[in-house]
């Protein structure tokens, strides 16, 4: 017989539950402060970390997912829908922001190449990962332009003197295998941190209700894979406790593109060579007997990829090559000065230059005579901010306002342009009223200067070029509610936001796509994440957005359907653990979805869920877990992208062990 109190304990959570499904709610760590202490402000790779709306995922919750890279993360992340596209590429969306309208970071330094403003989400590796820290809306004028949609930020282990380690072991069908593992050490006053991974797979199983000639068989054409990762970091800290830092990165990877099926125009791609090498020098320097402090960052990149395409799905004529290689330079310096006890300065430069060279091979199953051709790019983009806060008794508020310029001094065989210039501001603040309870509210303003790709690329005979292509301005506001109790929590955001000359892709008569400016694009819509512990040992989380995204028609009304801006996005997750045995239930729900093709083509609603068991043995210096997953628990059949189903029920078994 279940005691009053404890019903009692029930029916509050279930009622808090169901308010969580008609509002929005996402947890939170409080961000309001009644006075500063610059050694208590967070700092990451030059970044003050502001008082707005965030996600933050924490390294238990990465460990459970056993995801082997960044894109398997997404189920944990509320507002994210994971899309893999023609290219192969995995990318999030966040709030319905494209791609490219979110930063994407390593310890504060953008990992989007800028040659298209992102990056392929299954090349980072999460095995060094420690958390991730999503800033909802137009952020800090601190991070510099283009991110409209909000920034990313995922962050590496900090060696903190202890020895300490990871390794994971992991294997399905079809070839699935990854091997991942970091150790942490100091060595002679100097944190040390070395991580590394290797992952393949021969191809991902299809549902079994899907049924095409388009792909004979249980297994989906080219969906191969096969790489290793390396990574490692240093620090040092001072006695003025001033710190210095390094990181060298190297990814390498060859993967095969799947086949779109049911378009007019197919790509048969492999990519023989990907590789990403990073180099990061960073630290922190105080000054003025501690009241203030400069941090810094500089950062090196090369990235690399070579495209092969081909005739057909049987991969055997060769038809054409392209190969890039991207050079960036990016750097960052912020000066923070404590005013008084609740007020702070931050100043803030910012910029990067990168380099695009191309060169395209084709003609090679024509007959005729091989043609190459090879051009170069360039961009430059800078950002000049500085950003003011100030504390009360309840009440925490911010405003900064940046300069931003981009321009592209080399266009290869393109027109030239001319250097754009914008500015951007944001101003936000949380005001408690009790303990429990607070208020949040956020506006800004932001500019996205387009890509090299967007402007000057025509995809191998994919898209039509469109030199002409303006910077897209987003103006956002944002209000939050955030309640937590005992248990856990409960929070509410709103938001819309509008986006001027908005870049989408649009479907042309001779079956191509072109990059166009659209006149203005309306993104609204609530959200919500509710979390608690339902009973002793038994955790429930879930999330729901309801968005509404539209751009203006000729008439001026916001009635046009946005490709891949879909209306839900939802997750929900269970877990229970006692002693060493845990199970943990994952699910995501994408709705009201839609791509542009010859006409409007609606994608299918999908709910998936994830199942996963695990047993964890506790020994002296070591603590060993096996796991067993199920994903996509009743082998669905969804797409993410049109004519791109994605992999159906997959079995996967590990060992996991901590040191």
């Amino acid at each position: 017989m279940i005691n009053k109190k404890l019903r009692f304990s029930i029916v509050k959570k279930l009622l808090i539950l169901l308010l969580s499904v008609s509002s929005f709610l996402i947890a939170q760590e409080k961000d309001s402060l009644k006075s500063y202490n610059l050694n208590e402000i967070t700092i990451e790779s030059g970044l003050v970390l502001q008082p707005k709306s965030t996600i933050k995922i924490s390294a238990k919750e990465i460990s459970l997912s056993d995801a082997p890279t960044l894109d398997k993360i997404a189920p944990l992340l509320p507002s994210v829908k994971v899309q893999t596209n023609s290219r192969g590429e995995t990318l999030f969306y966040f709030r319905n922001s494209g791609k490219r309208r979110i930063t994407l970071m390593l310890d504060g330094i953008p990992l989007n190449i800028p040659w298209d403003n992102r990056i392929d989400l299954s090349l980072i590796p999460t095995s060094a990962i420690s958390g991730i820290t999503i800033t909802k809306g137009i952020p800090s004028v601190i991070y510099g332009p283009n991110a409209l949609g909000g920034v990313i930020n995922v962050t590496t282990i900090e060696p903190d003197g202890k020895a300490r380690g990871e390794v994971s072991l992991s294997g399905g069908e079809s070839g699935l295998k990854n091997m991942s593992g970091f150790y942490s050490k100091n060595v002679g006053g100097f944190g040390i941190l070395f991580s590394g991974g290797y992952g393949a797979r021969d191809a991902y199983p299809l549902p079994e209700s899907f049924n095409s000639p388009a792909n004979p068989g249980g297994d989906r054409i080219n969906s191969y894979y096969s790489g290793y990762n390396l990574f490692f970091k240093l620090n040092k800290t001072f006695s003025n406790n001033s710190n210095f830092g390094a990181a060298i990165s190297y990814i390498s990877k060859e993967k095969g593109v799947p086949p779109e099926i049911g378009v007019d125009k197919i790509r048969y791609w492999k990519y023989p060579e990907l590789s990403d090498l990073s180099v990061t020098l960073g630290g922190k320097l105080n000054l003025s007997g501690g009241n203030s402090f400069l941090t810094y960052s500089a950062n090196f990149t090369k990235y690399h990829s070579l495209i092969n395409q081909y005739v057909n799905s049987d991969y055997s004529t060769l038809d054409a090559v392209e190969q890039g290689d991207d050079f960036t330079y990016f750097g960052r310096a912020t000066y923070t000065s404590l005013l008084s006890s609740s007020s702070i300065l931050k100043i803030a430069f910012s910029g990067y230059n990168s380099k695009h060279v191309e060169k395209i091979s084709d003609n090679f199953s024509s007959g005729a005579p091989l043609s190459v051709t090879e051009n170069s790019y360039s961009q430059n983009v800078f950002s000049i901010g500085t950003e003011f806060e100030h504390t009360l008794k309840n009440l925490a508020l911010n405003a900064g306002i940046s300069f931003d310029g981009a321009a592209t001094p080399l266009t290869g065989d393109k027109p030239k342009k001319d250097p754009t210039y914008d500015f951007g501001f944001n101003a936000g603040g949380v005001y408690t009223l009790d303990e429990n309870f607070s208020l949040r509210f956020n506006a800004g303003r932001k500019t996205r200067f387009p890509t090299m790709r967007e402007m000057y690329s025509g995809a191998l005979g994919k898209f039509e070029l469109n030199p002409d292509l303006h910077a897209e301005t987003a103006q956002s506001g944002e209000l939050g509610i955030e309640y937590n109790f005992a248990e856990g929590s409960l929070e509410t955001d709103f938001f819309l936001t509008y986006i001027k000359e908005g870049i989408v892709r649009t479907k042309l008569s001779n079956g191509k796509y072109k990059r166009v400016n659209k006149s203005e694009i309306r993104n609204y819509g609530i959200e919500s994440e509710f979390e608690t512990e339902l009973f002793k040992n038994l955790d429930f989380r879930i999330n729901v957005s309801l968005i509404n995204s539209r751009g203006k028609n000729s008439v001026g009304e916001f009635a046009d359907t946005l490709e891949y801006s879909p209306g839900i996005i939802a997750g929900a997750g269970l877990t229970y653990n006692l002693g060493g045995f845990g199970i943990a239930l994952e699910s995501s729900y994408i709705g009201k979805e839609f791509e542009e093709q010859n006409t409007l083509v609606k994608l299918p609603d999908y709910l998936i869920a994830d199942l996963r068991f695990s047993y964890a043995f506790a020994f002296n210096y070591f603590t060993p877990k096996i796991f067993f997953r199920i994903n996509n628990l009743t082998d669905k059949l969804y797409y993410t992208q049109f004519g791109l189903p994605e992999a159906g029920r997959e079995f996967i078994v590990g060992i996991k062990t901590n040191f």
